[in-house]
């Protein structure tokens, strides 16, 4: 256990630790309905079978790596979390056999990009499974699924925060929902009466 700290609070590792106290933030908040599970996906929307051209930055290099096709959340978590332990074990096992001085130096330095490399191969080949899930969770527009009746799944629904299941006939579909009235608990049946572009939720009233 101290070599396993040691190492995950010690250079390069700890790098990659403080990303992965982030991402688990972030998840943890996302769970109990602060956050939205899109919050850093924003308007990036990237077809599978999409072109590099004329694309750049973001969107240009997850289609370039195979990126795409999953939510861009999941994808950096992903990658943060393999990146964690590629790091780790180049520290455990292959730092201890360089010299103390300036190659161990140079080693520790190149491997965040190193293992930042590895875990986006990995996180390519992690992701391909994931797909066919997260399309079939999308073929809907949003439009489409106003008049939808979902059941509540956070303690209460606010003009900031709330989450709503509606049931897709498969794993279900999470829906980020809004109201002003503090009338709904965890469990009240609701139908979905307007979409919002601005958060990407929608306004609620009873279904019952």
């Amino acid at each position: 256990m101290e070599q396993f700290l040691a190492i995950s609070f010690s250079f390069p590792t700890v790098v990659w630790s403080m990303l992965l106290a982030i991402v688990s933030v972030y998840w943890l908040l996302a769970i109990v309905g602060v956050l939205d599970l899109d919050f850093l996906d924003g308007d990036l929307d990237l077809d599978m079978d999409g072109s590099t051209e004329g694309l750049g930055g973001l969107a240009g290099f997850m289609l370039t790596f195979g990126l795409n096709g999953v939510p861009v959340t999941v994808v950096f978590s992903i990658i943060i979390a393999l990146g964690w332990l590629c790091c780790y074990f180049m520290a455990l096992l292959l730092m201890p056999l360089l010299p103390v001085g300036l190659l161990h130096w140079l080693a520790a330095v190149s491997a965040i990009p190193g293992s930042f490399f590895l875990a986006v191969i990995m996180t390519a080949r992690v992701i391909r499974p994931m797909r066919n899930v997260f399309n079939n969770h999308t073929a809907q527009t949003n439009s489409e699924l106003l008049g939808s009746i979902c059941v509540v799944t956070t303690g209460s629904v606010t003009e900031q925060f709330g989450q709503a299941e509606l049931a897709d006939g498969g794993a279900g579909l999470l829906l980020q929902i809004r109201d002003n009235s503090s009338a709904f608990k965890k469990g009240d049946r609701i139908i979905l009466i307007e979409y919002s572009e601005r958060d990407h939720s929608y306004q609620i009233a009873h279904a019952d």
